[in-house]
């Protein structure tokens, strides 16, 4: 614990205004060099070494003259996208879903896979490494994989501390799992924590300063911090696992060793396990046709008026609401966006939600919170595997660059 703190040294210097500048350029599109030092507040000298650079490793390219202040005109730089790519790997409880994107967030293809509910972990690794091995070997310009796994996630020994509903997967070392993959760097990440970097880079609260929340509620619940657009971790990694705090101090033991984690009341899996539970109390919804049940098709039937479904959303809601007013009070942010498979339960959902947050916090506080379910059109957590990769290479281009494009 009494490690002292560290100074910067040059390189340490260059590499963190050479970040500032490409995150400025990720999100501006084409500047000049003098919009560059405006913003940054770098010297035009500073701009202009780490420029030659990057224009000479390919990673910024100029582009035409462009007109800035007092009409003078003077030479665009654009982050070269295209040229750089990942692949972003999401694991989950039921499947896997991977995706090949560039670092300006652009998705040109998705692969999605149901894992068998009985399937060893050792099984499924192998499938979503044959799979990402096959995108590196037919895709040019990889340069990073991010991949996402369910929390809690122990970062220093990458290892899935719980993962719910399943088996064996705490046994693993995914750092050890994905090593060797198609010879580019992997890196693995708590899928909340991923899904809150996403919507920093290229969500509707991009490059904000200040502190903001993703809510990640899927088949388990998490949440990612970031401040000031870095990720808030802790000491283990699990920072932000809202999942397991207990909402219920004598509910049913949880695979964490927590009782009545949140985890439990307001997830898709536990949102569908308890409607169907009701269901034979409740023989005259319209849940009772689906053979599968799923929480689309709760949402559906709450929308369409059925009383059993509509009861379930409202439930749900006040759950994820009681986990939003701790993330509040510990976290103080500024936004708060939430994403995944219960985000689909929209307006009905949002004002459980927000019915429980406004009681439940101080009105000083509530009337400053931005709350909000992600804009992305594709899944969050996958488009932040992609983040991840791309946030590291943003970050330390140089430690990336002596690896030939594929």
């Amino acid at each position: 614990m009494n490690k002292s703190v560290k100074g910067l040294n040059n390189e340490d210097l260059l590499m963190s205004n050479r970040a500032v500048i490409l995150q400025c350029l990720k999100r501006n599109g084409v500047c000049s060099r003098a919009d560059l030092a405006k913003e940054t507040g770098l010297t035009q000298a500073t701009i202009s070494k780490i420029m030659s650079a990057l224009i000479e490793l390919n990673i910024v390219h100029e582009t035409g003259f462009i007109t800035g202040e007092l009409g003078r005109r003077s030479r665009g730089v654009i982050l070269n996208a295209a040229d750089y790519k990942v692949i972003g790997i999401k694991i989950s409880r039921r499947s896997f879903s991977i995706g090949l994107f560039d670092i300006g967030g652009r998705d040109y293809d998705i692969y999605k896979e149901a894992i068998p509910k009985d399937q060893s972990p050792q099984i499924s690794i192998r499938k979503i490494r044959e799979v990402a091995e096959d995108y590196i070997s037919r895709s040019k310009g990889i340069i990073a994989v991010g991949v996402t796994v369910p929390g809690p996630y122990l970062r220093k020994e990458s290892k899935i501390a719980v993962m719910t509903e399943t088996t064996g997967w705490n046994f693993l070392n995914l750092k050890k799992e994905f090593s060797d993959l198609g010879g580019v760097p992997v890196f693995i990440e708590h899928d909340a924590n991923a899904a809150a970097i996403a919507e920093w880079w290229f969500g509707q609260f991009a490059m904000a300063t200040g502190t903001l929340v993703y809510l990640l509620a899927d088949e388990g619940i998490g949440a990612g911090v970031v401040v000031n657009g870095s990720m808030l971790t802790g000491a283990n990694g699990i920072a932000a696992e809202i999942g397991h705090i207990s909402v219920n101090v004598n509910g049913q033991r949880c695979g964490c060793g927590n009782y009545g984690c949140l985890e439990g009341y307001c997830s898709s899996l536990a949102f569908v396990k308890k409607t169907r539970e009701l269901l034979k109390e409740h023989p005259e919804s319209i849940l009772s046709i689906h053979y599968q049940l799923t929480a689309e098709h709760i949402f559906d039937a709450a929308y369409a008026g059925d009383e059993l479904a509509c009861s379930m959303v409202e439930y749900a809601g006040r759950y994820l609401g009681y986990g939003i007013v701790t993330l509040v009070n510990a976290y103080d942010p500024s936004a708060i966006v939430i994403g995944n498979t219960m985000a689909k339960g929209g307006t009905l959902l949002m004002d459980s939600i927000r019915e429980v947050v406004r009681e439940r916090i101080l009105p000083e506080i509530y009337s400053k919170l931005s709350m909000d379910f992600s804009t992305f059109k594709i899944d969050p957590v996958l488009y932040g595997a992609a983040a991840l990769a791309t946030d590291r290479f943003l970050k330390n281009p140089s430690s990336f660059l002596s690896i030939g494009k594929h």
